[in-house]
């Protein structure tokens, strides 16, 4: 069902139990859902899609969450904010300096829709 204030949510997460979960709760509530399991397949879907925000790990195998934001960031824009969700250290999630947010892991849901609503708002 998508609802006149839908999004295109790009989910970038090497851990594909939270991908589903994060998946599921957003399309319930009427977003379209792109999700890579790492920042190289991320990036390619965010240049195919123009994704509305991005959520982003930071501790990922391959082309981790800073080198995604930054190469992301290099892109012709417009630009989604970002939204860093990670059980990742303050200190390593600051590494993502083009954040718009950072959401620690584990947290709620209703917690992460406020931070997605909070963001977009402002962008």
């Amino acid at each position: 069902m998508s609802t006149p204030d839908a999004m295109t949510v790009l989910v970038v997460d090497d851990d594909r139990a939270f991908l589903d979960m994060v998946s599921a709760a957003f399309v319930e509530e009427g977003h379209r859902v792109l999700a890579a399991v790492d920042g190289k397949t991320g990036l390619d879907l965010a240049r195919r899609s123009s994704p509305d925000v991005i959520l982003l790990d930071v501790l990922m195998a391959g082309m981790d969450g800073p080198a995604f934001a930054h190469a992301y960031a290099s892109m012709p824009g417009p630009h989604a904010p970002i939204i860093v969700v990670s059980g990742a250290l303050p200190a390593q999630a600051a590494r993502v300096e083009e954040a718009a947010a950072f959401l620690g892991k584990p947290f709620e849901l209703d917690e992460l829709m406020g931070v997605v609503r909070e963001v977009t708002a402002q962008a």
